[in-house]
């Protein structure tokens, strides 16, 4: 049967971006029903009622479309759509209908509905473009699929044909982003002891804002590579997660990464006044990160800065001056969690693109969705589409951080560095040696076990850094080859 359940207000469960945050303002479609699009209308329907309402040939409804072909990965397959949409392609008349009638239906509904197939295929190839790639049969079917549709839409199938063969080359236009070719990126800034054969730079010698730029374009490219499929169902959690979300695994492993490393160049440091001036310099290079919105920096830094092995380094934290610890209270204050990162979001929901933001809080709110939501309607088989809605606002504002690269010039020595980062240490091995650097005070010092930089539930902890060389101090570790 094709039934649908339908409410303008109704929910269930926990709310779509978690605990209530703000989002920025995402399209609704077409407004068919007043102040609501008929994706806000719908509350839970079988697969077939969907694709009835995706396709409609009265109401069309962009909103609709994008929530569908962002979640459908959640309640059916590739191969199991597209046999659907074909299927729809040849809608039939309920009865019998004179020639007059036949003529009035093919001009009000066959084609109308043939053209919402065509819009709902374009989005398909835009947003979720994978499925083409991993799947040969969904491309065959789609390939005979257009060769139909080419004797009676021949535009339209030549626009599907163009869009699937530049895809197949290049990728979809929508994964890449798209720099501002008339303007010219800021000029680097290297260290003047830097030669054009590649020299190594001393940690110090640095500019914390050129760190922040080269972090940045490390980050960005992993980012915006991030499915929507792979926030279905908390894959990146599952036993296949290494298949089904492994862009999301590497933002995650990318963030604990930095974590480590920024612990372990501050312990590399000799003596507390050098590992102070360490500590200071990745205040400044956090506040950058700030400055260019690569949030998931900031966050990655600060988390380093609250982790055991740092956090107990009482010689080391009371080296700063008060104007540094002014600036850390700061990002403290940016980076808390209180009222579920009310700073953050706070911000967040008002900065430019482009803008890296903490993937940690949107798996949070994804958890928070799935635990809060069945995958149908209590007591039937209707899939829970307004589960999917809340899921999909959550990918809708993950996706609009990701169309606008970052217009910076890649330093290539630092470049190969930030994109290999490695450690010989694990979490207990850098605990080891914080107490080492500064035993327990008799009193009883500041114990614990590393935390993960707070990445809120969603994969935070563990990871790797660089690996310390016997002898060689934060102040004077090189970077590059």
């Amino acid at each position: 049967s094709s039934s649908s359940s339908s409410s303008g207000t109704g929910s269930s469960g926990t709310g779509g971006g978690g605990g209530g945050s703000s989002s920025r303002p995402v399209s609704t479609g077409s407004d068919i029903f007043g102040t609501n699009s008929l994706c806000d209308l719908i509350k839970g329907a079988t697969l077939n009622k969907l694709i009835e309402l995706l396709t409609h040939p009265k109401k069309p409804d962009a909103h609709l479309t994008d929530t569908f072909m962002l979640t459908y990965h959640s309640f059916t397959q590739p191969i199991t759509l597209m046999e659907r949409l074909v299927f729809r392609w040849d809608v039939q008349p309920a009865g019998r209908l004179t020639e007059e009638q036949q003529a009035m239906f093919h001009k009000k509904i066959v084609i109308p509905v043939r053209l919402r197939i065509f819009c709902v295929l374009k989005v398909w190839l835009n947003k979720s473009f994978d499925d083409f790639l991993e799947l040969p049969e969904l491309k065959a079917m789609f390939d005979a699929f257009i060769d139909n549709m080419a004797s009676v839409l021949k535009a339209a199938a030549g626009s599907l044909k163009k869009l699937m063969e530049r895809n197949m080359l290049y990728g979809p236009a929508e994964w890449k982003g798209a720099k501002d070719r008339n303007v010219k990126p800021p000029k680097s800034i290297v260290p003047s002891s830097s030669s054009s054969s590649g020299d190594r730079f001393a940690f110090l010698d640095l500019d914390p804002l050129e760190l922040a730029r080269q972090l940045t374009l490390v980050e960005f490219e992993t980012y915006k590579r991030i499915q929507p499929k792979e926030c279905m169902d908390l894959a990146w959690s599952k036993k296949a997660k290494q298949h089904k979300a492994k862009n999301i695994l590497a933002m995650i492993e990318r963030f604990n990464d930095v974590v480590m490393w920024v612990c372990q160049i501050i312990m590399d440091a000799d003596g507390a006044a050098q590992r102070a001036n360490v500590l200071r310099h990745w205040i400044r290079v956090a506040e950058r990160c700030r400055q260019i919105n690569n949030y998931n920096a900031v966050m990655a830094i600060s988390g380093a800065f609250t982790a055991g092995p740092i956090a107990r380094l009482k010689r080391t934290w009371a080296q700063l001056s008060r104007k540094d610890q002014e600036a850390l209270e700061q990002l403290k204050e940016f980076t808390s969690d209180n009222q579920n990162y009310k700073a953050y979001r706070a911000e967040l929901h008002t900065s430019d693109l482009p803008c890296i933001p903490f993937l940690g809080i949107y798996l949070t709110d994804l958890v928070m969705i799935e635990q809060g939501n069945k995958n149908h309607l209590k007591g039937t088989t209707l899939i829970n589409f307004d589960k999917r809605r809340k899921i999909a606002r959550v990918i809708q504002e993950i996706q609009m951080y990701q169309k606008q690269p970052y217009n910076l010039t890649a330093v290539p020595v630092l470049q190969e560095h930030l994109e290999a980062l490695t450690c010989e240490y694990d979490e207990n091995a850098l605990y080891k040696q914080s107490l080492l650097l500064e035993p327990r005070e008799p009193a009883g010092g500041a114990g614990g076990t590393m935390r993960g930089g707070g990445a809120g539930g969603a994969g935070g902890g563990g990871g790797k850094t660089l690996g310390r060389k016997a002898g060689q101090g934060a102040g004077s570790r090189k970077f590059g080859v």
